[in-house]
């Protein structure tokens, strides 16, 4: 460091060291006091006062401060029991399985609104009509692209509307020859 106007106060020289009494150190003198007892592991040391078995940056004899000067840092104890870092074998490195989620597969929406309308034809009869050709429509769709689902609303909108339409025609065929076997009777009276 040089000594110019503006340079920070201190020794030119790193090595030399700094004065401690309290009226050159603006921060005042070290702690002397031991660290608490609840903060140790181990067992306090009547001699020095510092706690031991405690990690050497936490509390190191001869500094207030709780650092520890390159000497002591060199032979400290380490933290595992195995002797000079002893080589143990590498854990295994587990992989979690890769789990792939599916792809929702829309729905033909043809299809819904087809059966929907067979159903109703049990209340309309007319919207019959309208659920079998949407189911037939919604088939061919399905047919032409594999990744839509709403087979078995197609299949269940044909089978209610063919069925229903079945049952219409056998009622209606059921009052023509009631009807036809009424004006038979009547006129030959």
């Amino acid at each position: 460091m040089s000594n110019l106007p503006g340079a920070p106060l201190g020794p030119s020289d790193p090595t030399t060291p700094l004065p401690t009494s309290s009226a050159t150190n603006p921060y005042g003198t070290p702690p002397t006091a031991p660290l608490p007892t609840s903060w140790a592991t181990g067992t306090a040391d009547s001699s020095t006062g510092y706690v031991q078995d405690r990690p050497v940056a936490d509390a190191a004899p001869g500094t207030g401060y709780g650092y520890a000067s390159a000497a002591e840092t060199a032979y400290a104890a380490p933290y595992s029991s195995t002797p000079y870092g002893s080589p143990t074998a590498p854990q295994p490195y587990v992989t979690q399985p890769y789990v792939t989620q599916q792809a929702v597969r829309p729905t033909n929406q043809l299809a819904i609104i087809g059966f929907i309308c067979s159903l109703a034809g049990v209340a309309t009869g007319i919207s019959v009509f309208v659920g079998i050709v949407l189911g037939h429509i919604a088939l061919s769709q399905i047919r032409r692209d594999p990744n839509q689902e709403g087979r078995g609303f197609a299949v269940a909108a044909l089978a209610i509307g063919y069925g229903l339409l079945a049952l219409g025609v056998l009622f209606v065929l059921f009052w023509v020859v009631v009807l036809a076997s009424v004006a038979g009777a009547s006129s030959y009276g």
